[in-house]
């Protein structure tokens, strides 16, 4: 039987997730472990879990902006970077963003996420998180010719996991400059000090992908967590369907609010669907603060304006946006030497893909495949220790200051060198 929109809204449910994404999907296959438990997930896009072009690593640049794939966001004009508008990329469907991602596998150092603990935020530290680390991962070991090209030598197999979901391999195909990279930083120096999994992520490295290696294909929430559940009898999933907002009990409990279901649309007809224990919103970084805000949970002034009935103030909902800073690197290099400017030439292309698609392997199965976290004293001469904090100083009182420090704060800057 199909499942309408009509069915799933009359269905019983302990725990609705709003958002079929990286987190949903893996909360909601989680939470089916137990058969007694009954879990509807929300989920805006469609289904294309089995689309070759999610599927195919480099094919993920056909993906951005395109209406089937990607929600392509985009920003208010920003006064500080004159009145540019920031297109945000965000998977469409199944899968979410982890289906339009560059597979990066990397992970941060002890240090940054014992921050979280530090903050206040019990069960957040390094090691409360390491067994889940483990528990997503299946550490797939390259073979040795892989190994030698992805100087892969700096891995500890027994830190990373075994039999989890999420394929975690090196790409079989490495042009000449990601070749040397992992040398050059460590002719520098400053090659990668050791697995990050082992809680220290300093250095340059080749990092791996979520990538299954039988087939190095995309390993990803939809084909990893929901594909293999999909006809488990405790999971109901209807695509296309946007969730508006929570609904509450309209008795408090104590001063607290119950959030008891959903409010969602189909093909522009309004339903709702009630869950008796956990509404779990999981829709992603742009679209979880906007159903709380219309859901009356967020900034008074913002909820007023556009008049929502505010039912609980919290000023934090919505803000505090940051992203990555990304600035474009040319090199020139030597003739005869192979980059990733030759997939800009037709025959290339089709080379490549041809190669792909018989045996593969190639360069279509190669992404962001480098890294080098790297800290100020190791990027720094001592007598220049101190710049950061001059370039602070500097723009403080500038016009665009608020970028300059949002930009310093996202890279973990601090004064300590």
């Amino acid at each position: 039987m199909a499942l309408t929109a009509p069915l799933f809204a009359s269905m019983s449910f302990d725990y609705l997730i709003a958002g079929g994404g990286t987190a949903g999907l893996a909360v909601g296959a989680r939470l089916i472990e137990n058969p007694s438990v009954k879990v509807g997930v929300i989920e805006a896009g469609i289904n294309h879990i089995d689309d070759s072009k999610i599927l195919t690593p480099l094919d993920l640049f056909l993906l951005f902006n395109n209406p089937q794939h990607d929600w392509a966001y985009n920003s208010t004009p920003q006064v500080n970077l004159n009145d540019w508008v920031v297109t945000q990329a965000r998977g469409k469907g199944l899968g979410g963003s982890s289906s339009i991602n560059f597979q990066a596998l990397t992970f941060a150092s002890r240090n940054d996420i014992d921050d979280w603990k530090r903050l206040g935020n019990d069960g957040w530290s390094y090691n409360d998180l390491v067994p889940y680390y483990k528990k997503f991962e299946d550490y797939q070991p390259p073979p040795s010719d892989v190994a030698k090209d992805a100087s892969a030598e700096y891995i500890n197999a027994s830190a990373n996991g075994d039999g989890g979901p999420i394929r975690g391999s090196f790409a079989p195909f490495y042009n000449d400059i990601q070749k040397a990279w992992t040398p050059t930083y460590q002719n520098l120096g400053i090659g990668a000090d050791g697995d990050m999994r082992d809680g220290i992520a300093l250095g340059g490295y080749t990092n791996r992908m979520s990538q299954n290696q039988e087939d190095h294909t995309r390993s990803y929430a939809g084909n990893r967590y929901y594909k293999p559940n999909a006809r488990e009898p405790g999971l109901k999933l209807p695509t296309e369907a946007r969730v508006n907002n929570i609904i509450f009990n309209k008795k408090t409990n104590g001063g607290f609010l119950t959030a008891i279901g959903l409010n969602f649309t189909v093909n522009g007809k309004h339903y709702i669907v009630n869950t008796k224990k956990e509404v779990i919103i999981s829709a992603g970084t742009i679209e979880s603060p906007k159903i709380l805000e219309l859901s009356g949970i967020g900034n008074p002034q913002i909820l007023d304006k556009y008049g929502v009935p505010v039912l609980l103030a919290n000023k934090a909902v919505g803000e505090n946006l940051q992203d990555h800073p990304q600035l474009g690197v040319t090199n020139q290099v030597n003739d005869g030497v192979i980059t990733q400017d030759q997939y800009f030439n037709k025959t290339y292309q089709d080379a490549a893909r041809i190669l792909y698609e018989t045996n593969r392997t190639g360069p279509l199965t190669s992404v962001v495949t480098q890294h080098a976290p790297l800290s100020w004293a190791q990027m720094l001469s001592p007598d220049k220790k101190n710049r950061p904090q001059d370039m602070v100083n500097q723009y403080l009182s500038g016009p665009y200051n608020s970028s300059v420090v949002a930009c310093l704060s996202s890279m973990n800057w601090s004064n300590s060198g």
